[in-house]
């Protein structure tokens, strides 16, 4: 079977998010959701975002140090594409991750922002101050100076522990305690003292098992439980074919992750598997020429409870959607703008994913079932 093509623009728009239960079959493509366009003008290019698990809010930050929290109304609709409700500018340089804390429900709204200039901050968007036209959320803690000396890539939070990995070659794993911000373990010469520039935990409510990579091109997985030293799980070494930049975990199944660099391929892996080959290679939504390398950082996320993987590409506008099970493409969509990060939203009664564009503006798209 080949592989669909069709196009994801405006004029294609739906007018709601997917019911889960229409997901059941499958997933063909995806459209974007009329008026559900969010743009904040201090941005200039976004890295990361993140849906807060109530689903009303949506958290971006990237290029320059820059933040914002859009709201997202129940039929996630705005009549001229929204602005953010909070806009500030946490840091001295560009931003790595930005998250809610697991686990919030109802008005609960803290989150942790991470940073090239080596710096953590937990901050409270309820409690916030006027700034201009926006708000600006409280800081309520910083986390300690000396937990890295290098830049910060990548964070991750679950059940109130922290991993967090950068420059300095450390995945460093924290925990919120009382009052405060305490380091567990420093797990320095994880990579060799290579750049680190992703981690994630397997477990989205608790902070134990988690997997990171790098500069060094291998990509392993470690029991933060374990004493120092002694927590590997698993390496592939040669995980790319450069620096790995992401890593995923699947939502439904433990044993499974993606992870994607700057070769043409993002990698799926089985903790299972004897080999040291991944279980697919995706391959398809660059759009490099010839022998030309990727040099943007694109951020691939899991789709309907881990049966899909959806990307954006290098100088394309497509975005690929790839079966998991079989490794093969399903579709590739014509969008207005492309982008370079995805984030999903899943529960039990909807889907919603984020992409964000080229020109700095936040889509939101709707998958269509099969």
């Amino acid at each position: 079977m080949g592989v669909a093509r069709y196009t994801a623009t405006y004029d294609q728009a739906v007018s709601a998010s997917a019911r889960a239960a229409d997901l059941s079959g499958g997933v063909r493509g995806i459209a974007p959701v009329r008026g559900a366009e969010y743009r904040d003008e201090a941005f200039k290019r976004v890295y990361c975002m993140s849906f807060h698990p109530a689903g009303n809010l949506l958290a971006a930050a990237g290029h320059g140090g820059q933040a914002g929290v859009f709201g997202l109304s129940a039929d996630l609709s705005n009549e001229d594409g929204a602005a953010s409700i909070m806009s500030w500018r946490p840091h001295n340089s560009w931003i790595g991750e930005i998250q809610w804390l697991s686990g919030q429900e109802g008005h609960r709204t803290q989150l942790i922002t991470a940073s090239n200039d080596k710096t953590m901050v937990l901050w409270d968007c309820t409690t916030s101050a006027a700034a201009g036209r926006t708000r600006v959320p409280k800081k309520l803690l910083g986390a300690p100076h000396h937990f890295h000396t290098g830049g910060i890539f990548s964070m991750h939070e679950a059940g109130g522990d922290v991993v967090s990995a950068g420059k300095d070659g450390s995945v460093v794993h924290s925990r919120f305690i009382e009052g405060g911000w305490g380091l567990m373990q420093d797990f320095e010469n994880l990579h060799g003292g290579a750049v680190i520039k992703c981690v994630r935990f397997r477990d989205a409510a608790r902070g134990e098992v988690f997997a990171s990579g790098g500069n060094d091109r291998s990509l392993r997985v470690t029991d933060a439980r374990a004493q120092k030293g002694q927590g590997v799980v698993r390496v592939w070494e040669d995980a790319s074919d450069a620096a790995v930049n992401f890593v995923q975990w699947s939502p439904s199944d433990q044993n499974m992750l993606l992870s994607a660099g700057f070769d043409r391929a993002i990698s799926l892996w089985d903790l299972r598997a004897t080999s040291n080959e991944p279980l697919h290679r995706l391959q398809g939504h660059h759009r490099v020429p010839g022998a030309g390398k990727v040099k943007g950082m694109h951020r691939a996320a899991f789709l309907a409870q881990g049966r899909y993987v959806i990307t954006t590409g290098e100088k394309t506008d497509l975005i690929s959607i790839y079966d998991v099970a079989t490794g093969r493409a399903v579709s590739r969509g014509e969008s207005d703008e492309g982008g370079t990060a995805v984030a999903v939203l899943e529960d039990q009664a909807s889907c919603v994913l984020a992409v964000s564009g080229a020109r700095s503006a936040i889509q939101l798209y709707s998958p269509l079932p099969a």
